[in-house]
């Protein structure tokens, strides 16, 4: 029972590792333009968390914000438990049209490394063009009443 209780509190670490989340705004920067690297990292209590990563040479940084902060409480079984997740968010300028890999990131969370995968940017020279669409409104009446 006790060694079912440890495998199941070590799945349940490995999980919450992997809930953070990255996410490149624009998708598809522009060469010259600044883009932003986005991470929601969820954390228990207090803990401000540390990341680190090795930007490509071409690629600088140009600057760190906390984006903000939500804070979920729950009352389960008579335990309040709360939850926060924490965005940061990084200023970026790629100068030059191609492909790079933002290597080694880390999150540390309290006492907890974890490690996230390689982003991938492809830095286009212009922003695509939206598609073009046609939309066609009906109305179904012709008179409207007060109220209605």
């Amino acid at each position: 029972m006790k060694l079912l209780l440890i495998v199941f509190m070590f799945m349940a670490s490995l999980v919450y590792g992997q809930d953070i989340k990255v996410e490149l705004n624009p998708p598809k920067p522009v060469a010259g333009e600044n883009f932003s690297l986005n991470f929601i990292i969820p954390t228990l209590g207090n803990d401000e968390p540390e990341i680190s990563f090795t930007p490509p040479s071409s690629i600088e940084v140009l600057g760190r914000s906390n984006e903000g902060v939500s804070i979920q409480s729950v009352l389960m079984n008579g335990k309040i438990t709360m939850k926060r997740e924490v965005m940061y968010s990084y200023e970026m300028r790629a100068d030059n049209v191609g492909y790079y890999r933002i290597k080694d990131i880390y999150v540390e969370v309290g006492k907890k490394k974890n490690k996230i995968p390689d982003i991938s940017v492809t830095v286009v020279k212009e922003k695509e063009k939206a598609k073009d669409v046609f939309m066609l409104a009906q109305v179904s009446k012709t008179k409207l009443y007060v109220g209605e």
